[in-house]
């Protein structure tokens, strides 16, 4: 197995803690939206014709990708692993990650979604060889993702975010941002009586456009064995830059995005919810 190792000077990511937890996104939204004055229903539908806003997540007719894992408590020192490898993450990625003693192991797959439970097996093995796993307190974690091109931003005068508007990152799944990002923009635009679908679209198609690019050269540069990708990162002056520079729609991905999305429309989508 190939090791690439590199440290950086600002932050590539974050471990964001989701749920009930009282340090977690989740709850931190929650209690900001309750300071605001806001009412949150808790077990309850609203019909979509009575909401302004649909913020509902995937839609299971456009998941190019799923996750499965596992979060934790540990205390193992803080650390990054990330394997490239379609024996473990298909067309994908596994992770493990760990921050202030909490700590997060997954594997992301963009097909053979039924192999699922056996990627996250193999997972788990390669890193206890790697390091002294300390698990303590596991909690199961699992979700698909959402992407498309030309999401339906706005319907019958009801908008749309997040996933629910395909807004996803297709290359390595990175969603958070945008669902936060849509979200602002669409109450704003409610609040200033603002056009929300063209906004939206200025703001993130060409990030889309991108994203899709990005995958396509990911399924056929990378398949193999992912050495194209691990090369430049291992020998760049700062990978962030370089990773940076690829979600911006830069000249060489309009020059590829034609034969990007030709491939993406080639390519079928089922509804692959079952495997959880």
């Amino acid at each position: 197995m190939r090791v690439v190792n590199f440290s950086l000077e600002r932050p590539a990511f974050y471990l964001v803690r989701r749920g009930i937890v009282s340090e977690g996104l989740d709850r931190g939204l929650k209690e900001q939206a309750l300071d605001l004055g806001v009412d949150i229903h808790f077990s309850e539908i609203i019909p979509k014709k009575g909401a302004d806003i649909i913020a509902t997540g995937p839609l299971p007719e456009k998941t190019p990708a799923i996750v499965k894992g596992i979060g934790f408590q540990t205390e193992m020192k803080d650390f990054a692993f990330i394997i490239f490898n379609d024996d473990v993450a298909y067309k994908g990625y596994s992770y493990l990650l760990v921050a202030d003693g909490y700590g997060c192991m997954c594997t992301v797959v963009f097909d053979k979604f039924e192999k699922i439970d056996s990627y996250l097996r193999k997972t788990r093995k390669i890193f206890s060889e790697m390091v002294d796993l300390d698990v303590k307190k596991p909690r199961k974690i699992a979700g698909v993702g959402s992407f498309s091109v030309n999401g339906v931003l706005e319907k019958e005068g009801r908008l749309y975010v997040g996933e629910a508007a395909g807004l996803q990152d297709l290359l390595w799944g990175f969603g958070i941002k945008k669902a936060l990002a849509s979200g602002y923009l669409a109450a704003k635009s409610l609040i200033e009586k603002k056009d929300y679908q063209k906004i939206a679209k200025n703001y993130f198609k060409d990030k889309l456009k991108a994203s899709l690019v990005n995958r396509f050269l990911w399924e056929h540069f990378g398949f193999h064995d992912y050495s194209f990708i691990l090369n430049v990162l291992e020998n760049a002056d700062d990978p962030l830059e370089f990773l940076f520079s690829f979600h911006n729609f830069n000249f060489l991905q309009r020059a590829l995005y034609p034969f990007a999305l030709q491939y993406a429309k080639g390519k079928s989508v089922k509804r692959r919810l079952d495997y959880f």
